[in-house]
């Protein structure tokens, strides 16, 4: 699939690609896993080698909704159209699997404009796209600023100073009435097409 399909995809549907703070447990299943920020961040670092589970989020898509796996995440821009691995209108259950070193696409299927579309516009619940070679362009919030504290293994909330004190050099943003917003460190309405 080529980057310009995926790009046209997310557009289109006024979509990103977010992988939530949380998400990861597949990533080291039965490993020890670092609460927020340090989860976010790792997946940052290893931006050009994880193979990351993700979901695509437009207005109205949010945790409350059962849209989500979480209230905080990286908007995840692909480099390129290899960057893509797999998509599922669902959770596919991929997992990372000890022995290939490589992440099981469990249900998902392989990129094409159709099953993207698919995947976006038939979900049930969250959709699962799998990504891998990507970069950060974004933290991406809903109204519960909600993440989870594996000392307490409870919720707590979050707020625009932690995350912006562990990602300076990332817009906040969140879906307004149909808009996309960066609510920190400005106010502006921005464009999907920044982020995708």
């Amino acid at each position: 699939m080529f980057l310009c399909q995926i790009k046209r995809t997310l557009r289109d549907h006024n979509s990103l690609i977010v992988h939530f703070s949380g998400t990861p447990r597949g990533i080291g299943a039965g490993q020890p896993r670092p609460d927020f920020p340090l989860d976010l961040q790792n997946v940052i670092k290893n931006s050009a080698s994880w193979e990351i589970p993700c979901s695509t989020v437009s207005d109205g898509v949010t945790r409350a909704s059962n849209g989500t796996m979480g209230s905080i995440g990286l908007i995840i821009r692909c480099k390129n159209g290899a960057s893509l691995l797999g998509v599922c209108s669902h959770d596919a259950g991929s997992y990372y699997d000890h022995v290939s070193g490589k992440r099981n696409l469990g249900s998902c299927v392989a990129p094409s404009a159709t099953n993207c579309v698919d995947s976006i516009v038939n979900r049930h619940g969250h959709n699962e796209w799998i990504i891998t070679n990507y970069e950060a362009a974004g933290v991406l919030v809903d109204d519960t600023f909600a993440v989870w504290d594996s000392n307490t293994n409870f919720e707590r909330s979050s707020d625009i100073h932690e995350i912006f004190s562990a990602f300076p050099n990332l817009p906040i943003l969140y879906f307004y009435k149909g808009d996309l917003w960066e609510i920190y460190p400005t106010r502006n309405k921005r464009n999907i097409d920044d982020f995708i």
